[in-house]
């Protein structure tokens, strides 16, 4: 995780260099990892790597900053000066922050950071102490940001008073954003999640379900109804059929309807499949639980396999957030529309030894055209299996000059 920060007076300056006391304390100090998404853990939460806010384990790298007159004359060995105007300097690091903390005037950092803000996924934390540390405002991207939960624990750690003004925090209601950003887990619709977020304020109970196991930590979070996920006999294997692909006008006087009209009105659910949709308006959280399988041809062009990965994701009702992963033989390590399709779909690319793939147990679609170029008789399925280490959900798919298969690992979600 990367934290700039930014002080404008002497008193600023100490409480930076208590933040970064703090920091250090953590075991992290000005190095380590940068944040990343999430990956594929087997469950949901489980591991630093899946988290987008701030869990106490993650690495931290701090940079700090000062400006102003005083600073110029006396400049700090720790503090790297600031010539340029405010505005400049944050457009500089916005981009490139995990968070933001400036010491001052919350007026110079609102201005500040004005022109830059765009929305709540893609924004870093931001958050204003005043010069004292009295006060320790969670400013910007409370939630996934992880604004708050930052806010909290280096309040504590100051003896300052936290000021978060998020309306589900404020009360004390389940925030489903925070809540997929610390598990890892994708929002399919920001404007659902704002609905959900709304009807919770309101004091309405909001259904949670999942297509797996819900490992329960503690009592059920404000707002909720826990519900176990049932899929009828008629979808099953494929999910309910989702409401954005009718509605109930159009079902209207049909057996349909009244199923839709059975279902409630708003929920929660999360799943890997697009087609899970077991309410009227469903938010579908969704976990990275799905590894792919990749063979391909010498020299197949990165269209090729997307257009073949696309495919499948699409006849399966996988949603592509699902994906966490890819694999393939050790022959196809330097294959560059493998590499390429990977770099644009940011997915960490497995290999595997021939023999480590003909060790993978199960049945699978046996080629012996395969099996004399590479030594065994399936790699995309077997590679699929090996890295997810659940089950296979896709068999190998043939596409122009490549082949692609995808397993389903083993996850629970923890609430």
């Amino acid at each position: 995780m990367k934290i700039t920060g930014i002080c404008f007076t002497r008193s600023g300056m100490e409480l930076g260099r208590r933040m970064h006391a703090f920091f250090s304390e953590q075991g992290a100090g000005r190095s380590g990892a940068e944040r990343t998404g999430a990956g594929c853990t087997g469950e949901a939460g489980d591991g630093s790597e899946n988290s987008a806010s701030v869990p106490s384990a993650e690495p931290i790298r701090d940079t700090w900053f000062c400006k102003g007159k005083l600073f110029r004359e006396q400049p700090p060995a720790d503090f790297a000066l600031v010539e340029e105007s405010m505005q400049e300097w944050t457009g500089k690091h916005f981009d490139d922050s995990d968070a933001m903390i400036f010491i001052g005037a919350a007026g110079i950092c609102v201005r500040a950071i004005a022109p830059y803000v765009k929305d709540k996924k893609t924004d870093p934390a931001v958050l204003v102490f005043d010069e004292k540390g009295t006060f320790g405002i969670s400013l910007l991207s409370g939630h996934i940001g992880g604004a708050n939960a930052l806010t909290d624990r280096l309040c504590r750690y100051l003896g300052s008073i936290p000021v978060v003004t998020t309306a589900t925090d404020v009360n004390h209601k389940f925030a489903v954003d925070q809540y997929a950003a610390e598990h890892g887990l994708a929002i399919e619709s920001m404007s659902l999640a704002k609905a959900v977020a709304a009807a919770l304020v309101e004091g309405k109970t909001i259904p949670f379900s999942a297509d797996t196991e819900i490992v329960r930590q503690g009592p059920v979070p404000g707002g909720l109804r826990i519900l176990p996920y049932e899929v009828t006999p008629e979808h099953e294997g494929r999910g309910d059929v989702s409401v954005s692909e009718r509605s109930a006008e159009a079902a209207a006087g049909s057996e349909e309807a009244d199923l839709f009209e059975q279902k409630e009105p708003l929920g929660i659910h999360v799943s890997p499949f697009t087609d899970h949709s077991p309410y009227q308006e469903t938010l579908r959280l969704i976990p990275r639980c799905i590894t792919l399988g990749i063979g391909c041809r010498r020299d197949t062009p990165v269209e090729k396999i997307e257009a073949l990965v696309d495919r499948v994701l699409t006849e399966h009702h996988i949603h592509p957030e699902a994906v966490c992963a890819a694999a393939t033989i050790d022959l196809k390590k330097n294959e560059p529309g493998l590499l390429e399709f990977c770099r644009r779909r940011n997915l960490p690319l497995t290999v595997y030894s021939a023999e480590e793939l003909k060790a993978v147990e199960g049945a699978f679609s046996a080629s012996p055209f395969v099996s004399g170029i590479t030594g065994v008789d399936n790699v995309c399925e077997r590679s699929a299996v090996k890295k997810s280490g659940g089950t296979l959900i896709v068999n190998k798919t043939k596409g122009d000059s490549s082949t692609c298969a995808a397993a389903l690992e083993d996850w629970r979600i923890k609430l």
